[in-house]
């Protein structure tokens, strides 16, 4: 009886709802802007799903170059802050309930960050704390960068004529 209790119990937690732009800002301590420059991750035993299985997250550790603040103290344009972010990895038996952060941006992206402080580390709000802002550079103009790609053999019209002629010359 009371394993059925305990199963009934945590089915009942589902995945958290997305948090309103108007509740992130109330909740959130800190909010910047920033580029990541680094992302690494670890999987390791959960320490948000205890029930009995196992039960992995996906631990993301980011290097962020903070290009302005909007909310926050002690952090300015110009500092590195590390932000951890997690999101399941693996749950046997499948269980519901929380899957982490929606999004993890990768180095070289722009995002807004959502944030409350964690000792020397910032944790994101769950599950929404992180918006990207920008993706693959030749999309997206970002300070100091170029929207131009660079000609290669795949995407320029001389590099088909150069296999073209190659291809030729082996007849």
């Amino acid at each position: 009886m009371a394993s059925l209790l305990v199963m009934i119990a945590s089915s009942s937690w589902g995945a958290k709802a997305p948090i309103s732009d108007e509740e992130r800002e109330k909740q959130a301590t800190h909010i910047v802007v920033g580029r990541v420059l680094a992302v690494t991750s670890k999987i390791q035993k959960s320490t948000i799903e205890t029930a009995k299985g196992i039960h992995r997250d996906k631990v993301y550790t980011m290097t962020v170059a903070v290009e302005t603040k909007t909310k926050g103290k002690k952090v300015k344009a110009g500092d590195r802050i590390t932000i951890v972010a997690w999101k399941a990895h693996r749950r046997i038996p499948p269980l519901p309930g929380f899957q982490g952060h929606e999004s993890i941006p990768k180095a070289g992206e722009v995002a807004v960050f959502f944030l409350t402080k964690n000792g020397e580390v910032f944790e994101p709000l769950m599950p929404n704390g992180i918006e990207i802002k920008s993706g693959d550079q030749n999309k997206t103009a970002l300070p100091g960068k170029s929207r131009e790609t660079k000609p290669t053999k795949k995407n320029s019209p001389e590099g088909k004529r150069i296999k073209a002629t190659a291809a030729e010359r082996r007849q």
